[in-house]
This record gives structure tokens, sequence and C-alpha cells, in this order.
């Protein structure tokens, strides 16, 4: 399949996505995720997540302290398939969050105010972290130590990347 091929079928699954929110939209009276979740996204996620997995695992074969470092044994467990889990995992992890936030009126991006906001705040930066878990679980199921270990990693790493990307202009706003 060549590029231009390949971008053409992107286009027209995005486009039936589309037709398919803007149905339930109709039918709802509000948009589902907002125009923030595209198949774009996803499709960027999943495979940089799996690029990174994939270079993890060749990592820790050829550097011996790298091994113990990684959650899976990749002997085991193909990178590839591990990677799609991952990212998948997060991308799924954000959706029911999205979802809600839609019904409530919230514009993507922006978080309710008031006594809600802090809730939202601590939902948005941990809602991949807990598609991961769930989603990596049909592989390996991370002790506690290990989940509480990952939310607070997540909980510092995910506001800098949002700085990160403001300052490259990519976003609008952190959060």
């Amino acid at each position: 399949m060549s590029a231009t091929s390949l971008i053409a079928a992107q286009q027209q699954f995005a486009a039936q996505l589309g037709a398919v929110e803007n149905a339930l939209h109709f039918s709802l009276g509000r948009r589902l995720l907002g125009d923030n979740k595209t198949v774009r996204g996803a499709v960027t996620m999943i495979g940089a997540t799996a690029t990174f997995v994939v270079l993890q695992a060749v990592l820790s074969t050829r550097a011996g302290w790298a091994r113990p470092l990684s959650l899976v044994d990749f002997d085991r467990v193909h990178p590839l398939l591990w990677g799609v889990v991952l990212g998948g995992g997060y991308i799924a992890g954000e959706l029911p969050n999205s979802f809600i936030k839609r019904q409530l009126g919230v514009a993507p991006g922006d978080r309710p105010a008031g006594v809600l906001a802090p809730l939202f705040w601590l939902t948005d930066e941990l809602d991949g972290l807990a598609g991961v878990l769930l989603c990596m679980s049909t592989v390996w199921v991370a002790p506690l130590r290990v989940a509480v270990l990952l939310a607070g990693v997540t909980l510092v790493v995910h506001p800098a990347m949002g700085f990160v990307m403001v300052a490259l202009g990519l976003k609008r706003q952190i959060g």
C-alpha cells in the first residue's frame, strides 16, 4: 500500500468515525468526545508507544542493565504487541473522561470550575494510566507498588509534557 493510499484510507476512516459521532451527537444532543479526540491522534499515540517499546526491547537485549527495568519479559511478549497494548490502553483510558466532560458541557482541553476542578485535574492526569493498567493486565498484572509508582511518575511527567507541548505551540494550555 502506497503512502498516498494509506493517507486516503485514514481520511476515509476518520470521515466515517466523524459521521458516526455526528449521528450520535444528533440523537444525544451533545458531541460524544469532542474535537481533540481524533483517529490521527490515536494512530500517533499507538505508533509512538509501539516504537518506543521496540527500542526498549532492543536495548534490554543488548545492555544487561536495561533488562531488569522492563515490566515484561520480551522473550515471552512481543515488543510490538506490548507497545500496541500500552498505546491503545492510554487512548481507551482517556475516552470515558472525555465523554463525561462533553456531556457536562466542558470544552475540550478545559476543566469545570469550582469544587469539581481538582477531581477533573486528577482524572485528566491519571485516566490514560488507568487504561494502560487495565489493558496491560491482559498480558501482565502490575503489583500494587508498581501501579502506585507509575501513578506518581505520571503525576509528574504528564504535566511536564503538557508544559513542553505548550512551549512548542502544540497545545493551548497545560492540562
